[in-house]
């Protein structure tokens, strides 16, 4: 009994199979015929569009526009042939064509004629006056002159107008290069600044200095200066000798005061001492000279 179920449930199981192999087949066939009657479908429908479809029309290409070129001039020979009359005929020279005119355009030219521009005319410069380049015979001007630098006197003159505007300091600045060079105004004038105490510290030693270095080359006023402040003790030690030895020397250069107030200092030496200092004053004023 169980065998035989078993056969019916194979021979189901095996007619269902067969059934669905079978229903398989038959659409992939199906599928296939379809594909092929399309395929058949589209090869006619494209070989009916190609025979209602016009011929292409072809455009020729545009013509290529030659430029005519002048023919070469060709010299005339005469004609040998003879008339009829055996008489020679002169050949017929062919008429020359005009040239061209520039201003018209050639066939291959297109747009509008255009026309060369004349060419600008240039006003000529006038010709520059040509100067002659300086020589060391004749050096070139300068256009702006030198300054020379202000003499002596002018210096000197310059610090008297200081002093006297009471600029003291300028005047020193002035005064002491040429006092260092050894000019005996400006060494008596920086002597004086020194003795007052303007425009530098008041100092009587350097006045003594300034006026000594001025009365050894002849300044009369600095020797008397000088014999002033040492018969007054002026700031250094009073010595009568000194003071008579200076008012000597300024009236052996005929200084009327250095006479008088050297006899008023010589009463108060010695007789010796007088003799003595008159010997110095014989050897400080040879070579002097009176300022």
């Amino acid at each position: 009994m169980v065998g035989t179920a078993a056969l019916v449930a194979v021979a189901i199981g095996a007619y269902v199979a067969k059934n669905y192999i079978d229903d398989t087949q038959s659409k992939i066939a199906a599928l296939e015929k379809q594909s092929r009657d399309r395929e058949a479908q589209q090869k006619r429908e494209e070989e009916e569009r190609k025979r209602n479809q016009p011929p292409p029309v072809e455009v020729p290409p545009p013509p290529i526009e030659k430029v005519p070129t002048q023919p070469p001039t060709q010299r005339a020979q005469p004609d040998t042939k003879k008339s009829p009359n055996n008489k020679s005929s002169p050949a017929l020279v062919p008429p020359r064509e005009p040239a061209p005119d520039a201003s018209q355009k050639s066939p291959a030219q297109k747009g509008p004629a255009q026309s060369t521009p004349a060419p600008k005319q240039e006003t000529p410069e006038p010709p520059k006056e040509s100067q002659p380049p300086p020589t060391a015979a004749t050096p070139a001007p300068d256009t702006e002159p030198k300054k020379r630098p202000p003499t002596t006197d002018e210096q000197l003159a310059n610090a008297e107008h200081a002093i006297n505007d009471k600029r003291y300091a300028d005047a020193s600045a002035i005064l002491r290069p040429l006092a260092e060079a050894g000019n005996a105004v400006a060494e008596e004038r920086i002597g004086d600044l020194y003795a007052e105490g303007r425009g530098v510290p008041r100092d009587a030693g350097a006045a003594e200095h300034w006026y000594e270095q001025a009365g050894l080359q002849g300044a009369t006023n600095a020797q008397l200066k000088l014999g002033s402040m040492y018969a007054n003790g002026n700031g250094i030690a009073r010595n009568n000798n000194v003071a008579y030895m200076w008012y000597g020397i300024a009236a052996s250069l005929g200084s009327s005061t250095g006479k008088t107030e050297r006899d008023k200092v010589g009463s108060l030496l010695q007789p010796a001492e007088r003799e003595k200092a008159d010997e110095i004053i014989t050897e400080k004023i040879k070579g002097m000279k009176k300022l």
